[in-house]
Parts: structure tokens; sequence; C-alpha cells
């Protein structure tokens, strides 16, 4: 594993509790499982709690109904909250690909373009986050990830800020608040500093 590589899995590793923290902070899953929860192939009911259902049964059900997104994408979620990047991005990349409506692609966009980032591409990670804000330009998750990529794997801070002040009004836990605060209040440090 080369050092960039490294570093930016350790940069994930650390990043994975802030990830937790802030991911799905307006819809979705809140890591109870509940945004598991009623996604089933297309015209098939369901009432089972997904979070209870294993990984590799989710990876069969999605490889036989490889176009239910929302299945997939919650699958991206759980291996973002279990810190398996290369899962998740596979299945971002593919959930980008079939989506079709406009909330699955951009929530897939936006999962590939962390992932993407934090396995070692930061330029195409970010123009997947670009994209993925220009179909939900006011998503939270979106805005994060983008501020932390420019900030802290391409060392732009002053791309950084305009993203992360979105979130200052944003309603969120205060765990969640903190981190944002955190954050920008190291990014305009940063930048006073240069």
């Amino acid at each position: 594993m080369t050092s960039d590589r490294r570093w930016a899995v350790g940069l994930a590793g650390g990043a994975a509790a802030a990830v937790v923290a802030l991911l799905l902070v307006v819809g979705g899953s809140d890591g109870d499982g509940e945004g598991d929860r009623g996604a089933a192939p297309q015209g098939t009911p369901t009432t089972r709690d997904l979070s209870s259902v294993p990984d590799d049964e989710l990876e069969r059900v999605v490889a036989e109904h490889p176009g239910v997104v929302p299945m997939r994408l919650a699958l991206v979620e759980r291996y973002l909250r279990q810190n398996q990047l290369e899962a998740a991005q596979r299945h971002a990349e593919e959930a980008a690909v079939r989506a079709e409506d406009v909330e699955d692609r951009a929530r897939a966009l936006r999962y590939l373009g962390w992932t993407t980032a934090l396995l070692g591409d930061p330029e195409t990670g970010e123009g997947l986050l670009v994209q993925s804000l220009a179909h939900d330009p006011a998503d939270p998750d979106g805005l994060y990830f983008l501020g932390r990529v420019r900030y802290e794997l391409l060392g732009r801070p002053d791309l950084a800020l305009e993203p992360l002040e979105q979130l200052e009004g944003v309603e969120m836990t205060p765990d969640q608040r903190r981190l944002i605060d955190e954050l920008l209040a190291e990014v305009r440090v940063s930048l006073a500093a240069q």
C-alpha cells in the first residue's frame, strides 16, 4: 500500500466517527436502521426491518434485483457506517448508473464522491460531490462531504468555507452542530493564517 493510500485510509478511519455522526442529517437512516426499512424490490411490499438482515443477504438481493436503487443505497450507507469504503464505493457507482430519479441520483453521486475522495482520488471525488449538489443543492451531507474533501484532502480552505457555511442554518443534533462548528472554526483559522 502506498503512503498516499495509507494516509487516505487512515483519514477515512478517523473520519468514520464523524461520518456516522453526520450521515444523513436530514432524512434517510439515523443509524438505528430506520432508513433501511421498506426498501424492497419494486412492487414487493415489505415490513421486514432491513437493519437485521445480514450484509451477504442484502448483497444477494441487490444482485438479483440490480435496478432496486434504494436498497442498494441502504447497503452503501451500511458499508459507510462499517468503514467498508471499497464496498460502499462499488455500490454507489452502480447506484449512480442505475438511478432513475433525482433524489436517488443525488445520493448515489454523494456517496460515490465521498468514497472516491477518501480512497485516494479527491479531485474526482470533489467533482462527483459538486454533481450531487447540482441535483440537491441544500443537501447537508453533500455540503459537509464537499467541505471536508476540499479542506482536508485538497488543502483548499478557501473553497471549503462556502459549503460549510451553508450548514450554519441547518437544524441538526447538538453533536452534529459541534462537529460542523469545529470544522468551520478550523477552516477559518487556516484561512486567517494564509
